[in-house]
């Protein structure tokens, strides 16, 4: 897992050691674990900056640099191609000579000879920058689930890029300040922000799917790839089996490319699939068996029947309650922002006690949300209730203070950002009114719950070291699942059916029927207590970020009460409280205030 950032300005001299220091510090704000692996290459117009774990197995260096065509060429990337060796027989076609079999430099040379048509023919999980020498321009791109991360900026008409937020603060005169939009998110409760939400001023996330030019003209931003609507051709079983075929030829794409792998075995379907299929594959391939491992109490049955199948060298870890307590409270400042129901505190605590062992680690992020697992509640009439934002709004109300919370137009914001989300969602004619109705239920889950889950896995894994890989959301499976009608995902009224129907003979039986996991932190009293000392704490603390923010009165109220949940709302009382914990430590990390 690498960070990358830099800087262009095609008014101002890069060639300089102050422009070159500038690069420096922006690098150091990158999140690695030591100790780190440096790289920086310079312009006159650009400066490119890449750090990664010195522990990772050999690669080739970064920033890479080629001429061709007596032009000059740089890139820095972050990711994993999975189609590699095509690109590399389409270079060779091309006539464009390749040094290695390393994907570094098989992405530069994709880059000069195909600009900007690049990304369409790119197959996995990437960021990256790449400085055309030949156009005087900067390339930068995002893979089109949005698996790795790129910010960017203006500072007085310097350019700047960063995977993350942090190393864009690290630049001279450059500040985190909270912005309106980020403000109503904060106040919102919500879990996650909106796509197109900026959390501080002018610092924007380059969408998934696209790519940004910059060049003396300016910055522009395309899309190249977007999902499309189309009639569903084939019969329950064909689709079952072309699902179980995709799925399949991800995972080993995978494993293609990664000498030193394991998997996260959670207990759900998606991660026992994802792990399955990689462990047959290992046994396939004369491999040594597959490392595997999980929390203890999270779907233990499931874990241990996958494991036991597939001859995995499984370990289930114990997590103590105050270990995932401090993963918590740490995980709002890594992520780049608070969270409250996509808080998954044991994953972080998993990936740090792995990333000694092992430097990547697949996954069953995705399968839900691509295959008819994530289903919002339902209301009245059938209509459904996209967000857990609903009940939120409620609580934040009672929580933070009414001046603050009524003069920031919180409600307003949550709905005009979930309207203009669901009007693009590509249509489909002749689609009855619940298939209608649960394609717009999936755009929402693909184009907000997807990028927030896969923002999680990137940036808890970069933090310990980890190189989280999410097979199922390879895109040539998403492309397929998303014409699959409703009815066919979820036949017999059980989700990821087809995810059942297409693994009859890889896992067992048991493990094919259970039901979707319970997550374990809210059903931990210990939990709720731990995270409760640790509020109280901060409303001790007058210099407390929070505190500004929020009505005391109504906090010390939460912290009397007793049961699940606040009153007034269904979340349980430990996420509302671990959401505070982690908006204070949030507020301390980039020093903002109200």
């Amino acid at each position: 897992m690498s960070g990358i950032c830099g800087s262009c300005d095609f008014f101002r001299d890069g060639g300089t050691l102050a422009r070159r220091e500038e690069a420096h510090q922006m690098g150091e704000g990158l999140t690695c674990p030591q100790p780190v692996e440096r790289g920086l290459w310079q312009s006159r117009h650009c400066v490119l900056v890449h750090r990664r774990p010195a522990c990772l197995a050999p690669q080739a260096r970064q920033p890479m640099v080629r001429g061709w065509e007596g032009a000059e060429y740089a890139l820095v990337w972050d990711g994993a191609l999975t189609n590699g060796p095509e690109l590399r027989r389409e270079l060779a076609e091309a006539g464009f000579p390749l040094d290695s079999h390393d994907d570094t430099e098989t992405l530069l040379a994709a880059c000069i000879l195909w600009g900007v048509e690049t990304p369409r023919r790119l197959r996995g999980s990437f960021a990256y920058a790449f400085w055309d020498g030949g156009s005087r321009r900067l390339l930068c791109c995002r893979d089109r689930l949005g698996g790795r991360s790129l910010f960017w900026t203006w500072v007085d008409g310097t350019f700047l890029f960063a995977s993350q937020q942090r190393a864009l603060f690290c630049f001279p005169g450059l500040a985190p300040r909270l912005s309106q939009d980020g403000l109503r998110q904060l106040l919102s409760l919500a879990p996650v922000p909106p796509p197109g939400i900026e959390m501080f001023e002018g610092i924007h996330l380059l969408p998934p799917a696209s790519l940004l030019i910059f060049s003396p003209d300016g910055v522009s931003v395309h899309p190249y790839w977007a999902l499309e609507s189309r009639p569903h051709p084939d019969d329950y079983p064909t689709t079952a089996a072309r699902v179980r075929q995709l799925a399949d030829e991800a995972v080993r794409r995978e494993l293609a490319g990664s000498p030193a792998l394991g998997s996260f075995l959670s207990g759900s379907l998606s991660s026992s699939f994802v792990t399955a299929a990689a462990a047959l594959a290992y046994t396939e391939d004369g491999r040594p068996p597959l490392d595997t491992w999980s929390l203890q109490r999270n779907g233990e049955s499931s874990v241990r029947q996958v494991a036991d199948a597939f001859h995995t060298r499984h370990r289930a870890l114990e997590c103590p309650l105050p270990s995932l307590v401090n993963c918590m409270e740490e995980e709002g400042e890594i992520l780049e922002f608070p969270a409250m129901a996509l808080s998954d505190a044991g994953l972080f605590f998993l990936c740090l006690q792995v990333s000694g062992t092992c430097h990547t680690v697949l996954t069953g992020t995705g399968g839900g949300c691509i295959l008819g697992g994530s289903l919002w509640p339902e209301g009245e009439g059938g209509t459904f209730l996209p967000l857990p934002r609903s009940t939120a709004l409620p609580l934040g109300r009672q929580i933070f203070d009414p001046g603050l919370w009524h003069s920031s137009g919180v409600e307003e914001h949550g709905r005009d950002h979930l309207s203009r989300l669901l009007d693009r969602c590509p249509t489909l004619d002749g689609e009855s009114p619940r298939e209608a109705q649960r394609r717009r239920e999936s755009w929402l889950a693909f184009n907000w719950l997807l990028p927030a889950l896969l923002a999680r896995n990137e940036r808890l894994g970069r933090a310990s070291g980890l190189d989280l890989r999410s097979p199922l959301c390879d895109h040539l499976l998403v492309e397929y699942a998303w014409n699959i009608p409703w009815s066919m995902k979820t036949a017999n009224g059980r989700p990821l059916q087809l995810l059942r129907a297409g693994t009859e003979d890889l896992l067992p039986q048991a493990v094919r029927d259970q039901a979707v996991l319970p997550r374990i932190l809210a059903a931990e009293s210990l939990y709720g207590q731990l995270v409760r000392a640790r509020l109280a704490r901060l409303l001790d603390d007058t210099n407390a970020p929070i505190r500004p923010l929020a009505e005391e009165r109504a906090l010390r109220r939460l912290l009397m009460e007793d049961g699940g949940a606040p009153v007034g709302s269904s979340i349980p009382k430990a996420h509302v409280m671990a959401y505070l914990v982690q908006l204070n430590r949030w507020m301390e990390a980039f020093h903002l205030s109200v």
